[in-house]
């Protein structure tokens, strides 16, 4: 079974959104700058094409529906991070979040009663973020990188439960 783990260096990468920023043909720093908004903005793509594959995997072996669920919830947030920090999308990153939380949902009748608390403070910090979104997709991604890790604490948590 595949670890979720990505690499922490990678998966903590400050960008501005695709729209944000001046065009490069204002200047030598200005065009430095565009470059390297963009290089920040491909990492993440990368990161995402990662998390995808994954996410593929680990749903293909999930032992149980909630574990899946979970892993399901992970994925949307990861696409509501890219979304907001990479490509600056507001209305399609919310949309992503609402999908987290709807699999967060769908596992709180599944998760037994020492697991409830946590699958419930995770999904109202998605509620927090989708509150504040325009400040949070592109000047905050650490919230999204935090939820995640909440996320991969709980899968390993269950899988821990059933070894």
């Amino acid at each position: 079974m595949a670890d979720y783990d990505l690499d922490e260096s990678l998966t903590a990468v400050e960008v501005e959104p695709a729209h944000e920023g001046t065009l490069p043909g204002d200047g030598l720093g200005n065009i430095t700058a565009y470059l390297n908004r963009l290089w920040q903005r491909s990492i993440i793509m990368k990161q995402w094409v990662l998390e995808y594959e994954t996410t593929f995997w680990q749903r293909m072996s999930a032992p149980s529906d909630v574990e899946a669920a979970l892993i399901e919830a992970r994925f949307h947030v990861a696409n509501a991070e890219f979304f907001g920090a990479a490509l600056g999308e507001t209305p399609r990153t919310k949309v992503e979040l609402d999908r987290a939380e709807n699999y967060l949902i769908a596992a709180r009748p599944l998760v037994t009663d020492h697991i409830l608390p946590t699958v419930e403070s995770i999904r109202q910090e998605l509620e927090a973020i989708k509150t504040n979104l325009p400040s949070i997709s592109s000047a905050n991604p650490e919230r999204f990188e935090r939820i995640k890790s909440d996320l991969d604490h709980l899968i390993k948590t269950l899988r821990a439960a059933k070894v």
